[in-house]
């Protein structure tokens, strides 16, 4: 743990005892004091901070995040081609530490709605520093398949894990494989 020999760690050891005054009058009960082995005090003041966050219910839907942290807005969908506000949506969010795989199984247009319908719209905080937020798309109902629990086996399973899961559930015949329809998840923003 860092030690309080300048002025820096100082500050930031008044800033966590200010954090825990402010969570105990938020939470209306003493918080214990919990030391954050292997952490530096910069980064228990962020685990804090968060935590405080999270109880004053700070969080926000992702698209307001990505207005008041980018400036980011959508644009109408009669603005140009979806494929270049799509990637500029996922571009946005992965300044944001929020990423997305599996995609691959929609189209530009399918994703784009996709995101602006079921993900924008969720109330998240952002990340905590050098953490992230990852939606595995292929856990989404899409209008060619209502259940998401099959999605993985048509477009991503290989054959190893197709067999597996026929072997383990005989009674739940598997969706036939189907084609991807994008190769996009590779150039996606990661962590």
């Amino acid at each position: 743990m860092d030690s309080p020999s300048n002025d820096s760690s100082l500050d930031t050891l008044l800033a966590l005892g200010t954090l825990r005054a402010q969570a105990e009058k938020v939470l209306g009960e003493p918080v214990a004091h919990l030391p954050l082995p292997g952490l530096s005090l910069v980064e228990q003041r962020q685990v804090w901070e968060r935590a405080l966050a999270f109880e004053q219910g700070e969080e926000k839907t992702l698209l307001e995040h990505l207005s008041s942290e980018k400036g980011f807005t959508l644009p109408a969908q009669d603005d140009g081609p979806v494929a270049d506000f799509l990637w500029s949506l996922l571009l946005a969010l992965g300044d944001l530490r929020i990423f997305f795989d599996y995609t691959d199984h929609l189209t530009d247009e399918a994703l784009y709605d996709l995101l602006c319908r079921e993900v924008l719209p969720k109330r998240v905080l952002l990340p905590a520093p050098g953490g992230c937020l990852q939606f595995d798309m292929d856990d989404f109902p899409t209008d060619s398949q209502p259940d998401p629990s099959l999605l993985h086996l048509q477009y991503y399973a290989d054959e190893a894990f197709r067999h597996q899961v026929a072997e383990d559930f005989p009674e739940c015949p598997l969706p036939p494989v189907q084609p991807l329809k994008a190769d996009r998840d590779a150039f996606l923003p990661s962590p």
